[in-house]
């Protein structure tokens, strides 16, 4: 934890799930069919506006797969 709290952004690791510090670990969540990339891109999406349907559909078919 030592390590993953010096970082500016963590994903999959750690077992936190907090936006407001990039902390993006989905194995904590129970019944979610969300990865870390999936939250990586809700929150991008969310900052920036950003929208692409390449990148929804490239995160959609690693949700379902991780």
């Amino acid at each position: 934890m030592k390590l993953i709290n010096q970082a500016d952004i963590f994903l999959d690791m750690g077992g936190i799930y907090d936006i407001k510090n990039c902390r993006f670990d989905h194995h904590q969540i129970k019944d979610g069919q969300v990865s870390s990339a999936g939250m990586v891109w809700q929150w991008i999406k969310q900052t920036t506006g950003e929208k692409s349907p390449e990148i929804n559909f490239f995160v959609q078919t690693v949700d379902k797969h991780d």
